[in-house]
């Protein structure tokens, strides 16, 4: 189940535009996180827009990428 508020507050921390291109474009779920978190949006708002457990998106925030 989507929480409609929570698409309602992430879409005023950015353009809806810019949030919809990312969410459209040719990216795995890890790069929507990351780009996403860099535009932003709480880790809330994104695991609502992107319908994932917040856990899921805490853990991909919390680790490195590989050769950084």
């Amino acid at each position: 189940m989507v929480n409609q508020t929570g698409k309602q507050q992430a879409a005023s921390v950015q353009d809806q535009e810019e949030i919809q291109a990312v969410l459209k474009g040719n990216f795995n779920t890890s790069q929507r996180i990351r780009i996403l978190n860099g535009m932003g949006l709480s880790t809330m708002a994104i695991s609502i827009l992107l319908e994932k457990r917040y856990q899921h998106v805490r853990n991909v925030l919390m680790t490195k990428l590989a050769g950084q």
